[in-house]
């Protein structure tokens, strides 16, 4: 349902200010631009406005997926407190067993390939599918900490990953798709713990 309003945030977005990427590249143009004058000429002002150009694109579905990570973040903290006061050991097995639906999985991946198209219709599908990824990246974490909860040395790595995701952002894309493919593999019942 999260990931639900957050597509609706990405078309409302697009319904409503027509070019999301000119009213981000705009705004974010505002807010650099004093800092640059502040500077003066430098040999980087080009690269750094062709990644506002860049991250423009891409700001309505990061700021839907933000909104995502929240709303989802503070369910999760929402339902560990209630089951640490009613059910103890409840959120656990509910974090553990988490999956997304075959159906959000195809979704994201017809995305993917839109979005790969390019265009307007691969930008749309580009913000679309952010939203989506963190929900994919929130059962990614549910696999790995379901496949570790066995496991004596679970705990090592754990902390390993959280230390690796610090230093190696891209472990966050393998983290994601664990949360995608599980929709069809069914991670936890294929590999012991």
């Amino acid at each position: 349902a999260t990931v639900g309003l957050g597509i609706l945030v990405v078309f409302g977005c697009y319904a409503v200010i027509g070019d999301p990427a000119a009213y981000w590249g705009e705004t974010l143009g505002q807010a650099v631009r004093p800092m640059l004058e502040q500077r003066g000429a430098g040999g980087n002002e080009a690269a750094l406005l062709q990644s506002m150009a860049v991250f423009a694109r891409f700001a309505t579905g990061a700021i839907a997926a933000g909104s995502v990570l929240t709303v989802l973040l503070s369910l999760f903290i929402a339902r560990w407190w209630q089951a640490s006061l009613y059910n103890p050991g409840g959120f656990r097995a509910e974090f553990l067993g988490l999956r997304m639906p075959k159906s959000l999985a195809g979704a994201f991946l017809l995305m993917l390939a839109v979005a790969a198209t390019g265009g307007v219709a691969g930008e749309i599908a580009a913000n679309l599918s952010v939203p989506m990824f963190m929900a994919f990246l929130l059962t990614g974490f549910s696999v790995v900490h379901a496949l570790c909860a066995g496991s004596p040395s679970g705990r090592f790595w754990l902390i390993g990953l959280y230390i690796g995701m610090m230093f190696m952002a891209p472990l966050l894309l393998l983290v994601a798709l664990a949360g995608l493919t599980d929709a069809w593999l069914d991670w936890r019942r294929r590999l012991p713990a």
